[in-house]
């Protein structure tokens, strides 16, 4: 059947404005927000390629029986149950920094999480609560301002925080240093600074004698609870030692380290 040409410019027409009305819809909808998933590997270009869980602290909140990774690069704090199943992410926002190392205050199970960036605020932590409920901010004293590095800390059986006040910039006139703080942020002052070397990771045993993972020379220090340097603890077995933590269920005054 041949059509007249009013009715084939009708019909162009109606065909023209279906095709305009459906690349408009696709052009101006929404994308879905899709929901975090545990990562796997899909494939890699050029080298390892990056994971999709920057992994840069890790800790176990004792009070909440959850491993806690600090998931540097998507700015987010991972909870895990004991068998590696993902429980929420948490991380509060407007944060003055990315999330570094994670510490646990054994009190309550709060979390306190350094943050830090290039140019940014420096000592600054947020406290959370053991779900990940953003409870305050805390400002560390003393570290505000010039060359300081707080990414590295630890909570006591008081509440104080544990500071490894050191990075690439310490040198024989400016010795990298460890700092005791108040729970909110107070200046209590220097614990030791002899036997550092490039230190990233510090922890209590059961007995409050305190070790740090020196990564420039591959060793582990002991310092007893007054802040006396022990010594060596390990010296084999490692190349860059990064983080230190203790098993909680251990026995004895050191625990397992």
């Amino acid at each position: 059947m041949t059509q007249s040409p009013r009715t084939l410019r009708r019909l162009s027409a109606v065909g023209l404005s279906l095709f305009l009305f459906a690349a408009l819809t696709v052009a101006t909808a929404a994308p879905a927000s899709a929901a975090w998933s545990p990562p796997s590997l899909m494939r890699s270009v050029g080298g390892d390629g990056d994971p999709a869980v920057f992994a840069w602290g890790i800790q176990y909140n004792p009070v909440s029986n959850e491993m806690l990774v600090g998931d540097y690069l998507n700015f987010q704090i991972r909870r895990f149950d004991m068998n590696g199943n993902l429980l929420g992410s948490f991380f509060r926002p407007n944060a003055d920094g990315q999330p570094y190392s994670i510490s646990v205050d054994p009190r309550n199970g709060d979390i306190l999480v350094p943050e830090l960036a290039d140019g940014g605020a420096r000592g600054v932590v947020a406290r959370y609560d053991k779900n990940g409920t953003f409870l305050s901010k805390i400002t560390l004293s003393g570290l505000t301002s010039g060359n300081h590095y707080h990414v590295w800390m630890t909570v006591d059986t008081f509440g104080n925080i544990w500071v490894q006040d050191a990075h690439y910039w310490n040198n024989s006139s400016t010795p990298p240093k460890i700092r005791e703080f108040s729970p909110t942020g107070v200046d209590l002052g220097d614990f030791a600074s002899t036997g550092l070397n490039t230190p990233a990771g510090l922890a209590f045993d059961r007995g409050g004698n305190l070790y740090v993972s020196n990564r420039g020379d591959g060793t582990i220090r002991k310092f007893s609870p007054s802040g006396v340097d022990l010594g060596y603890f390990a010296t084999t077995g490692m190349v860059t030692p990064v983080g230190l933590a203790f098993n909680p269920d251990s026995e004895g005054e050191d625990g397992a380290g």
